[in-house]
């Protein structure tokens, strides 16, 4: 019998690796989960979510569409849908899919952006998994959510920041190119990113102008926007209207404020082009939106 040696290390903050530190960055929430087989399965028509979604294909076809692209789950594929993005995600009577779907949130929410990019490796394709331990994972959390046993919840959060580790390792492929994204964390353009976005979430109350950001930042407008459109993909004005959102969003489900109360909270010019802004990007009114997910929960 091969003998195991056993390696002895004491850990501390000068011995945990980059990506251990990247993700304990980010305080991750699950915010719901679900599971679809032949015998309890439906379509979701186009719509938008505030959180990341991953869907993980198990057997048979999903079929998921967004930003002009539709994408063909097959066995053990997963794909991440980001925030705010208008998808559909569907299957097909010949070849009906059973998947595992599951949505997250991340705190503070400007990082939500830096994370999906991380996650996709910047690229929104399709991640392969060539073995059983995602869905082990994702079977884990099954179990936790149909037993309910004290703590689930926390097993819950830690699993789901084991399921992004795993996805990071198979996506990067290599120890270097892991390396690679977490060094790139700290180049000029994420730093000045990262003290924008904090900016905007410090001041949700006011009306934010690209001019106050340049000011703010001392850079150009050109600048500006390639950072946003290099780093996360969107401009400025659109990080602002879904911070707003996302905030008015907490405050529907969790305050007694009015309409008109959250629209002028948040800087919106009036309650009705708030709830005009919110109906496009969420599909129901905000006082629909907040009945039916007060209903739910």
């Amino acid at each position: 019998m091969k003998k195991i040696e056993t390696v002895n290390t004491y850990f501390n903050e000068y011995t945990i690796d980059e990506l251990t530190k990247f993700i304990n960055d980010f305080k991750l929430t699950p915010k719901a989960f679900g599971k679809q087989t032949p015998m309890n399965y439906g379509v979701c028509d186009w719509r938008i979510i505030t959180d990341i979604e991953l869907i993980y294909n198990i057997s048979g076809t999903t079929y998921v569409e967004f930003n002009d692209k539709t994408y063909v789950l097959s066995e053990s594929d997963l794909i991440i849908v980001p925030s705010f993005t208008p998808h559909k995600i569907y299957t097909k009577d010949e070849d009906i899919h059973t998947n595992y779907w599951l949505h997250f949130s991340t705190s503070p929410y400007y990082k939500q952006f830096e994370l999906f990019n991380i996650l996709t490796n910047e690229q929104n394709s399709i991640i392969h998994i060539g073995d059983d331990y995602l869905l082990s994972l994702y079977e884990k959390l099954s179990t936790e959510l149909s037993t309910k046993t004290p703590g689930h919840f926390l097993v819950f959060t830690n699993v789901l920041k084991e399921i992004i580790l795993y996805i990071i390792r198979t996506n990067c492929l290599t120890t270097k190119k892991i390396s690679d994204l977490c060094l790139n964390r700290f180049d000029s353009d994420r730093f000045l990113i990262e003290k924008c976005q904090s900016y905007i979430y410090s001041n949700l109350s006011k009306k934010i102008t690209i001019d106050d950001l340049c000011t703010f930042l001392c850079i150009s407008e050109s600048k500006l926007y390639k950072s946003f459109s290099k780093l996360i993909g969107i401009t400025p004005n659109q990080f602002i209207l879904y911070s707003k959102l996302k905030e008015s969003e907490i405050l529907l489900l969790s305050s007694n404020l009015s309409i008109q109360e959250i629209a002028s909270s948040l800087g919106f010019s009036s309650p009705y082009y708030y709830s005009n802004v919110f109906k496009k990007h969420y599909g129901l009114s905000p006082i629909s939106y907040k009945h039916k997910n007060l209903i739910n929960g």
